[in-house]
């Protein structure tokens, strides 16, 4: 029997990481939403790159809690949330859709005060995932060092990034088009652009 790939070192991946792949020309794709490392035909690693998910921190409970205790009668996140959906009316939006977002989201507890096993707050950070996989690129929303926030257009074969969208949006909405090579962006529920990829 023939050992395949041993002792390789994928960047940021454990024994624990889901990791996904896929048969390519030049070798083996192994993937997640944010990770793509590719292994040759003879397990020889070729690129392993993974990009930073993006995050929020929310401050409202604490926010709330100290509402609290001045004695303002508020409910600080309903009204926020009223704002958002103000907001999103304003601009046309009957609701806020996310039917072509495939992105995921994962809350933790960063930090809190509990009384009698009652959180008084929470202080929340929210980790953003929203990828797509096309034929020969995979597309990877993701932190980028002059406009915070991008869709990385990165080739399978090479790991390259071969184009970037900037976006505004923590979780926007896209859709790839193979055939023509193109992206469909939807931020704000407002704007819908077409970026030709070529």
């Amino acid at each position: 029997m023939t050992v395949f790939a041993e002792d390789i070192k994928l960047e940021n991946v454990t024994r624990k990481t889901p990791l996904q792949a896929e048969y390519r020309p030049s070798g083996y794709l192994l993937f997640t939403d944010q990770h793509i490392s590719l292994l040759d035909k003879k397990g020889k690693l070729v690129h392993s790159k993974d990009y930073p998910q993006l995050t929020s921190t929310n401050l409202m409970g604490l926010a709330q809690f100290g509402a609290d205790i001045a004695g303002v009668n508020i409910d600080i996140a309903g009204s926020m949330e009223n704002m958002k959906q103000l907001d999103r009316l304003s601009k046309g939006a009957y609701r806020n859709s996310n039917a072509a977002s495939e992105g995921t989201s994962k809350t933790q507890v960063l930090a809190g005060a509990y009384y009698g096993g009652t959180p008084l707050f929470e202080v929340t950070m929210t980790r953003y995932s929203n990828s797509r996989n096309a034929r020969d690129h995979k597309f990877i929303l993701t932190k980028d060092g002059e406009s915070k926030r991008a869709i990385m257009m990165v080739n399978k074969d090479t790991g390259k990034v071969d184009k970037k969208i900037n976006v505004v949006d923590l979780t926007p909405q896209y859709i790839v088009d193979e055939v023509d090579t193109r992206v469909f962006l939807c931020e704000r529920n407002k704007t819908i652009t077409c970026y030709d990829m070529k």
